[in-house]
């Protein structure tokens, strides 16, 4: 497929192959902020042209983050609608502060650097598979490594993932499992 260029929406964002309707999501195993473990649970909706309509994430069966896309008669999202109490937990990652990409020849990420208000610096780089599956990440701090992750996926007949086993240096391991209904 040398010189074709891959048709542009959420499902090819989201590196998903055939025409999905909906994922169900499960981080099994999440920590809270607050101590203890519940399952993380998301929700991907799509329309049949491929566009995300919506998303929603519980912990356990507690609602803290949805957002609906809401497009006009063009087909663009002319509204986004946000609700939850979603909290943010990863280190020096906020709205504030400057965030550069870098991407591979196919479109892979293969690079983010986040300098905060502070100057801290957080660079990750990722490696991926054929099919754009990242495989492994490793992150700085300052110039630190801070963390190395890898990435081991089981895949459905559409190629699409269906279950992801994390191990990382300095968090727990975890699975996340997906079902995944396609339209007909």
């Amino acid at each position: 497929s040398c010189g074709e260029k891959k048709e542009e929406n959420d499902l090819s964002r989201d590196n998903l192959k055939g025409k999905v309707k909906e994922i169900i999501q499960v981080r099994l195993d999440a920590p809270l902020i607050s101590g203890g473990i519940s399952d993380l649970i998301s929700i991907y909706k799509y329309d049949e042209n491929g566009k995300m309509t919506e998303m929603a994430r519980y912990l356990g069966e507690e609602l803290i983050k949805q957002v609906k896309y809401k497009a006009d008669e063009n087909g663009f999202i002319a509204k986004k609608i946000v609700e939850g109490k979603e909290k943010e937990t990863l280190p020096f990652f906020s709205e504030e502060g400057s965030y550069e990409f870098k991407y591979d020849d196919e479109g892979n990420l293969t690079e983010h650097i986040y300098y905060d208000n502070d100057d801290n610096l957080m660079k990750t780089e990722y490696k991926s598979d054929e099919y754009g599956n990242v495989t492994e990440t490793i992150s700085y701090v300052n110039g630190e490594l801070y963390n190395n992750t890898k990435y081991k996926y089981k895949f459905d007949a559409s190629k699409n993932w269906t279950m992801l086993t994390v191990s990382s240096d300095n968090t727990s391991s975890h699975s996340i499992s997906r079902e995944i209904e396609y339209y007909k």
